[in-house]
């Protein structure tokens, strides 16, 4: 298009010579617009999203797409901003959101509402602070029921509530453990006399 009316529009392409600087001002509004109207690319967009919303580098945006590579397909945000809505509801800032990201991008991925907030609610209902997940954001894609029933076996372990919050500070891979192996686990060391 530009071609044309370089070529055609004698006034035009002479306007373009006497001013070159008017010809790149109107060729970057024109890559703007074009970028605007929804022909970016999904990559761009989801790019565009954590490198502006979140400040992650472009090199740490390009490894997240590396590890999950479903990114570059994404058409719309709207499961990402349910994902950021949902861990921001339940007490995490943007940078603690980030790291969560940056993390494990496949959670961008998953169903928020359906997978990621009954995780979160687990959790909180067994008086562990939602922002573990800041820590080990793999608990997200745990089973909930092995979740539920890992939460309620450390509770019969841990003496008081106190005392398990703080193991799963320092620990927080226990609640991804095989549940069997848990068990084992746990009847091995009171078969010793250790609680």
């Amino acid at each position: 298009m530009i071609a044309k009316l370089f070529f055609c529009l004698p006034v035009r392409r002479n306007l373009f010579l006497k001013i070159p600087t008017l010809f790149r001002l109107n060729f970057s509004i024109l890559a703007e617009s074009n970028v605007s109207n929804g022909n970016a690319t999904s990559e761009n967009l989801f790019l565009h999203f954590v490198t502006i919303r979140f400040n992650i580098s472009s090199a740490d945006a390009a490894k997240m797409l590396k590890r999950a590579p479903s990114l570059e397909r994404l058409k719309t945000l709207g499961n990402i901003e349910k994902l950021v809505s949902i861990v921001n509801r339940h007490g995490c800032n943007e940078d603690e959101i980030a790291n969560i990201i940056r993390s494990d991008p496949r959670l961008m991925l998953i169903s928020a509402e359906r997978l990621v907030d009954p995780r979160i609610q687990a959790l909180k209902d067994s008086g562990i602070e939602s922002k573990i997940i800041t820590r080990f954001p793999g608990i997200l894609k745990s089973k909930l029921e092995n979740l539920r029933s890992t939460l309620e076996l450390l509770k019969t372990v841990f003496p008081t509530q106190d005392i398990l919050i703080r193991a799963i500070r320092r620990n927080p891979y226990i609640l991804r453990k095989n549940l069997q192996n848990l068990k084992l686990s746990v009847a091995f060391w009171e078969d010793f006399g250790i609680r």
